[in-house]
């Protein structure tokens, strides 16, 4: 029994497994994931009784497609949007979607129209805002789509939305349904359910690295990398100096530069000076240096443990008595120097007491026995006595002292410890950043200063790197100084944005009528009136209401917003106003924005506001400057312009006040506050104060104006007002002034003379990059800031050109600026089209005066080569003025770019009368072709002429937007960047002849309008007749219709019309191998490939492919088509392409003989490619050999490159890279050099710049980043590396800023130092101390002072006693001289009756002696009347 069991299991199960077997060698592991899943619909039928659910579409049935079926789901008539989808319970591989409409069992299908234009998404979440747009049906000729969709969408999701439209406004072909509808009977989505595998079994384990083991189905590419890696497969770990999350984080200061772990970013073989943790990111605190910093600065440094963290350097130098870097050396020089100076008194003092030993001991018998004779004859009490020397010394007392009062301590970098870098404003840390810190003088009053002085005193501040423009501001008191407790408040924190900026209690603004009246903001008062200005912070999404409750309770007009909501990465300010043409609710307070006008630095918006409670409305204007630099401070006269503007368009009676934001509230908002306040005193006084303005507004919230640059940012926006005030003019006050025009004396004069005063005067230095390039003979050169750079790359060619961008009213770029190319530099002009994708060139003279021109310039019989490139021309037509249109072939992997060539049909001088009337012309037609591509204007120098034509442009788009005009202002925005243009008064009159007669046209609307007649016509012409077409069908071509071909198995037999051209013919009436439409490939063949050259890359958005059916139903040969591939590629090779398509059935049967495949990507080839290889078991209905057997292969897309949409007329985004985007969304497939993001909208992230912005900014100075094209540090490098990138280390011997210190003569290891801050290696030489060696040694000082004291010392001591040997040699000669006549008197008897008359004689006058001072007049007559002889006897006798 039991085996009998056993044989019955094992029975089922052999045979389980044989069927298993036998299916997964016919059909593939893709499964339906969608089958009996949860769904939701949007416009479900109301009727409960009817079976229309949502459910039907997933339930398996689809056999009878009618509304009685029960197997569709059929939705509510009269919407105008409908939306189903399918939750596959989790993320999972798609591969493909088959949709199955509501066909009514009809023959054609009977609602299909009811489907045209559907959508079809894939999300992760419920939103298709999302998700993946997997297809959007678009048809090329006019009728409904087909009822059944294969659609190939290999990515992950979890739900599938289906998703139509009919939207109001809008005019759809005619055969769309006037309603929109969801009616599937049935939405499958094949994939692998399984997470981790791909392939058409789902047995390949998707990559180990995948993110979350994600992968395409298709190849297996990951759709996510770990942290840690990159590249298609995730093999690759990041390039060094990188890790994390798509490799995107740089390595800290590893150790000798050595890369770090690429996925935790840790250093493992430790970090280099002057950082310390485990990704050595963090800088060695204070007081420390070194490797990991370990090291303790010197205590015998100057300033007490500060230090450089590299090289543990002493800032200030080292105390008294210490030398070397570290000062941590002995100081042996100081000593020896005493000890010198010591010895040398020591042996002088030594020599001079033997010389006193042996002169005493020679005189002391003759002294003694002159004292014996002495006494005889004097009282003791006579003898003579030295006078005393007295030394005043004074000795000072201690002076020092520190006063009682003390500021209150400002928040700096100091005290914010344990707050993030995220929540301190990035003006407050720039404001640390000034050298002077934070000094107060006593709170000393500045003193007003005439307006008429302000360029000089900006002038004088400016010296020295703004030395006096820092010293000034620091002396502003800063930090808290008032009460502000109200904003600290728990409730009341997670409303500020910055955690270290909080109103001030005593002018905060109180909200009323709410549950809590705290906001962010402080009145601030103007120039004449209290409360003037509302300063509030940039709102947060929690605070957005409250911020619409402050504009009403306080009836603000005027809202002036500084900043963008995000710049860099960080989030400035929450979006608190409605798109335009859109409302919100915030609160009790309606929003919608009715108007929205884009200039080049701002934009303004007109809001409706209205208070629902009190049933009322108001409008207010809110003015957003968007170019505001995140680490700078604008244009002085951009900011001038804005400000005039706000000014200008004030309501009139409106007494409410302004309100003013940025980010914080303070930096940017307290810069402006000031300049429209002190704007408004110079109307009324000649002196104004702008330090004691500051100083007010931070009486009323801390720290208003927060860097030094934006208090000078004050001082030159005002000068710029001073020295030209704003003027703009309504139409009929511009013509008015042409009118009153003299020949001595006009406005227009005036203004030119004005201009030619106020040009910037730019010097060599603003000129490098033209200097470096050789570019020195130009009488025009491009100055540095505005310069433009080539990106494509041209053997011997480098990437300069004399070209500069210039703004329009609503663009920082509209305009390129440069000149004819000179001869051989042909191919960089072509470069700068290209590589700038400019596609209409303005040329201000005739190319036919242009000699050069000729070289890239193509005629109608022959194109020009200009290396790498060739130019053809297409089109040509000759107007008012001369249009050209040619291509520039770039090679067969790159395609052509169409560019559309400009000029004059003669000179454009004041003796044409045509003059005018072709520069308008040239205006119109370049307003025509508007798009974000920039124009390039062209001219013989780059000048002449060039700023007549933008300057009329500008011109016309102010008289357009805002219907007035300021050519003053519109030229000098146009001479900051380059002062040559409108340089002659000639050019500048023209411009005002050519505006006037603009104008007069377009206001004589009787009359005949001159550029209407000739170029407008013909455009009009061209609209109504593509409006016509647009009407029926789209834009979308066939653009394989009749190109090139390539086949590799064609058909042997030339007789039989079988070959490749056939399936790119138009015709696929007969689809039969006798109707000769078909291409039919050799038999026998286990590969076969078809492609067709497009001619060019082109942007594609679906493919049509439609195979031999032999004209049978079902169709006949459909078997070979089975497991075909499909490519796009820029090559012709297949493995360099984008795989469009593989197909794969999910059920034992053939493939349909038409295919829609869905394939939005840019490319030259489509290959068709087909495979049976030997030893792969194929499916059953699989033909044993490939072939390709195509009636006709359709490649439907916009051949126009750069552009979008179904009508193929949106331009791409201008940073798409070659301007290739997606045809149905506008993403970019790639990205200029510097910009990243889905539209290529963005610049690089901070640091970054380049292609895919993946490379390292190099060390610009104090750590700005690069220009996030080429990677230029254009504020210059930061110490110890050089170059225009600031990537190349300091040649040995130098260092410093950009390397142009030399190492000190005095380092102990000549010329060698640390490249940043030029220490010496081996510390200094004798003598010389301080980090570079340059200052003379403190201890070699002490040295020489020693010396100097030991060597005075003992000449004083030299002197003193010589002058005590002279004085006791004087005093005994007198009475020497005596002792030695005596004894000659008694040795020589003939001498005895003198002697005893000189005795007798000396008697007699000692007795008439009346004192003492008589005894020392006779002892110095004695001295006086001594035979000099016989001194020098007794002298010779003394020294012997």
């Amino acid at each position: 029994m039991t085996s009998v069991s056993c044989v019955s299991v094992t029975k089922q199960w052999m045979c389980i497994i044989l069927d298993v077997l036998f299916i997964t060698v016919h059909v593939s592991a893709l499964e339906n994931l969608a089958l009996k899943k949860p769904f939701w619909e949007d416009q479900e039928w109301k009727d409960p009784t009817i079976g229309w659910r949502g459910g039907n579409a997933v339930d398996g049935l689809y056999t009878d497609r009618s509304a009685v079926g029960g197997q569709c789901v059929i939705s509510e008539n009269e919407a105008s949007n409908a939306t189903w989808g399918v939750d596959l319970r989790d993320l999972v591989s798609i591969s493909h979607i088959n949709i199955y409409y509501r066909t009514g069992n009809k023959d054609p299908p009977a609602f299909t129209h009811r489907m045209a234009g559907f959508f079809l998404y894939v999300s992760n979440t419920t939103s298709k805002e999302d998700g993946h747009l997997c297809f959007h049906d678009i048809q090329t000729v006019n009728t409904t789509p087909s009822a059944d969709h294969k659609i190939n969408c290999p990515v992950h999701g979890r739900y599938v939305i289906y998703y139509n439209e009919r939207l109001p406004n809008v005019t759809y072909p005619s055969y769309y349904s006037k309603f929109t509808f969801y009616e599937l009977c049935e939405l499958e989505v094949y994939g692998c359910s399984q997470v981790g595998v791909y392939g058409l079994d789902c047995n390949k384990t998707c990559p180990t690295n995948c993110q979350e083991k994600r992968c395409d189905i298709n190849t297996g590419h990951c759709l996510g990398c770990l942290s840690g890696y990159q590249g298609p497969t995730c093999s690759q770990v990041c390039k060094q100096g990188f890790f994390g999350d798509e490799c995107s984080r740089r390595c800290g200061n590893c150790r000798n530069r050595q890369t770090c772990h690429h996925i935790n970013g840790s250093c493992l073989n430790g970090c280099d000076e002057g950082v310390k943790g485990w990704n050595c990111t963090t800088e060695c605190d204070p007081g420390f240096y070194g490797k990991h910093c370990i090291h303790n600065c010197s205590e015998n440094c100057n300033v007490i443990g500060s230090c450089d963290r590299f090289s543990g350097a002493c800032e200030g130098g080292c105390k008294p008595g210490w030398t070397g870097i570290t000062c941590k050396q002995i100081p042996t020089e100081s000593q020896t120097g005493a000890i010198v100076g010591g010895i040398f008194a020591v042996i002088g003092i030594i020599l001079i007491a033997v010389a006193v030993v042996i002169l005493y001991k020679r005189l002391k018998p003759r002294i003694s026995r002159q004292r014996t004779a002495g006494n005889k004859k004097t009282d003791s009490s006579n003898k003579p006595t030295f006078s005393k020397i007295y030394q005043n010394i004074d000795k000072g007392g201690d002076a020092g002292g520190s006063g009682d009062n003390e500021r209150r301590k400002p928040f700096t970098s100091a005290n914010k410890e344990n707050i993030a870098s995220d929540e301190v404003d990035i003006d407050e840390k720039i404001h640390e950043e000034n050298p002077y810190g934070d000094f107060y003088v006593n709170d000393e009053t500045k003193p007003d200063f005439d307006v008429k002085n302000l360029g000089k005193i900006i002038e004088e501040k400016s010296k020295n790197e703004d030395d006096d423009f820092k010293k000034e501001y620091a002396t502003l008191l800063y930090g808290v100084r008032y009460p502000c407790d109200v904003g600290k408040l728990p409730e009341n924190v997670p409303k500020n944005r910055f955690k270290t900026t909080f109103p001030y209690n005593h002018s905060r603004v109180i909200l009323e009528d709410t549950h809590s009246d705290y906001i962010n903001a402080n009145y601030i008062n103007g120039f004449h009136k209290e409360g003037r200005y509302i300063a509030s912070q940039g709102p947060k999404q929690n605070t957005m209401s409250d911020h619409w409750l402050m504009i009403w309770q306080e009836n603000v007009a005027q809202i002036v917003m500084l900043t963008n909501l995000k710049e860099g990465l960080k989030d400035k300010c929450f979006q608190y106003w409605p798109d335009v043409h859109e409302c919100m609710t915030c609160g009790n307070i309606d929003l919608c924005t009715i108007e929205e006008k884009n200039y080049a630095n701002y934009v303004i918006r007109k809001i409706k506001v209205s208070n629902k409670k009190l049933n009322t409305s108001r409008t207010a204007l809110q003015y957003q400057y968007t170019t505001w630099p995140d680490h700078g401070t604008p244009d002085p006269i951009c900011l001038l312009l804005f400000h005039n503007h706000v000014t200008r368009t004030h309501q009139k009676g409106h007494g409410g006040p302004v309100l003013v934001h940025c980010s914080a509230g303070i930096g940017r908002t307290g810069t402006y506050i000031a300049i429209d306040s002190l704007s408004e005193a110079l109307k009324k006084r000649k002196k104004i104060n702008i330090a004691e303005y500051v100083k007010k507004m931070r009486e009323n919230r801390m720290n208003m104006v927060q860097t030094y640059e934006q208090y000078k940012t004050i001082f030159l926006t005002l000068h710029e007002m001073v020295k030209a005030p704003v003027k703009v003019q309504n139409t009929s006050d511009f013509l008015s002034k042409l009118d009153n025009q003299h020949v001595k004396s006009s406005p227009i004069r005036e203004e030119f003379q004005k201009l030619l005063n106020l040009r910037p005067c730019y010097t060599d230095t603003n000129y490098k990059m033209a200097s470096q390039n050789g570019d020195v003979s130009s009488t025009v050169r491009p100055v540095d800031r505005y310069i433009i750079f080539l990106t494509s790359s041209v053997p011997k060619r480098g990437n300069y050109i004399n070209a500069i961008f210039l703004p329009s009213l609503t663009s920082q770029k509209t305009f390129i600026i440069t000149c004819h190319p000179t001869q051989g530099h042909s191919v960089d002009l072509l470069r700068l089209l290209i590589d700038h994708e400019s596609n209409l060139v303005i040329s201000m003279e005739p190319l036919n005066n242009i000699e050069t021109s000729k070289q890239w310039f193509p005629d109608s019989s022959k194109p020009r080569t200009v290396q790498p490139y060739k130019t053809r021309l297409l089109t040509e037509r000759t107007d008012d003025i001369k249009c050209s249109k040619i291509e520039i072939d770039r090679g067969a992997s790159e395609g052509g770019w169409v560019a559309e060539i400009v000029e004059p049909l003669s000179e454009l001088t004041k003796d044409n009368p045509q003059a005018i009337s072709q520069i308008i012309a040239f205006v119109m037609f370049a307003k025509n072709n508007e798009s974000d591509a920039p124009i390039t204007v062209v001219s013989r120098d780059g000048a002449s002429l060039c700023g007549v034509f933008c300057a009329v442009y500008n011109a016309i788009q102010q008289l357009t937007m805002d219907n007035e005009v300021d050519v003053f202002s519109v030229v000098r925005q146009l001479q900051i960047r380059r002062p040559e243009l409108c340089s002659t008064l000639q050019e500048y009159s023209l411009i005002h002849d050519t505006l006037k007669k603009y104008v007069h046209s377009r206001d004589n609307s009787t009359g005949e309008n001159i550029y209407f007649n000739q170029v407008t016509k013909q455009w009009m012409c061209l609209i109504l007749d593509i409006l016509l077409i647009t009407v029926y069908v789209c834009a979308l071509e066939n653009l394989a219709l009749r190109k090139p071909f390539w086949e590799d198995q064609e058909w042997k037999d030339p007789n039989v019309e079988w070959r490749g051209g056939n399936a790119v013919d138009g015709l696929y009436t007969n689809r039969s191998a006798a109707g000769d439409q078909c291409v039919i490939s050799e038999n026998g063949r286990r590969t076969a490939t078809w492609r067709v050259d497009l001619g060019g890359v082109v942007s594609i958005s679906h493919i049509d492919i439609y195979y031999r059916t032999g004209n049978k139903d079902p169709p006949a040969f459909t078997h070979r088509m089975a497991g075909f591939f499909l490519y796009v590629s820029n090559t012709t090779s297949k493995e360099d392409g984008h795989l469009c398509f593989h197909e794969i059935q999910t059920v034992n049967t053939t493939p349909s003989a038409d295919q829609k495949i869905n394939c939005p990507v840019h490319g030259r080839y489509v290959i068709y490619y087909n495979e049976r290889l030997p030893g792969v078991d194929y499916p059953s209905y699989y033909s044993e050999f490939a072939f390709y057997e195509l009636c006709e292969l359709e490649v439907y897309g916009c051949r126009q490159v750069g552009v979008y949409g179904l009508d193929c007329n949106k331009p791409c985004p201008v940073n798409c890279q070659k301007r290739r985007c997606v045809i149905n969304t506008g993403h970019c497939l790639g990205c200029l050099s510097g910009y990243q993001g889905l539209t290529c909208s963005q610049v690089c992230k901070q640091g970054f710049f380049g292609d895919e912005c993946s490379r390292l900014c190099g060390n610009c100075r104090n750590q700005q980043t690069c220009h996030h094209i080429n990677g230029s540090c254009l504020n210059g490098c930061d110490e110890g590396v050089k170059g225009w990138n600031c990537t190349t280390e300091c040649d040995p011997g130098f260092y410093g800023k950009h390397c142009i210190h030399n190492c000190s003569e005095n380092c102990n290891v000549t010329g060698s130092c640390d490249r940043f801050s030029g220490a010496c290696k081996g510390g200094c030489k004798a003598g010389w101390t301080g980090i570079t060696c340059k200052q003379i040694s403190t201890a070699s000082e002490e040295s020489q002072v020693g010396a100097i004291v030991g060597g005075i010392f003992a000449v004083i001591v030299v002197i003193l006693i010589a002058f005590a040997v002279v004085i006791l040699y004087k005093r005994l000669n007198p009475r020497m001289s005596r002792q030695q006549t005596a004894g000659n008197k008694r040795t020589d008897s003939s001498n005895i009756r003198m002697k005893d008359k000189r005795i007798t004689d000396n008697k007699i006058i000692e007795q008439q002696r009346p004192d003492q001072k008589n005894e020392d007049s006779e002892y110095y007559t004695e001295l006086q009347v001594s035979n000099e002889a016989c001194q020098y006897e007794v002298l010779k006798n003394c020294l012997k």
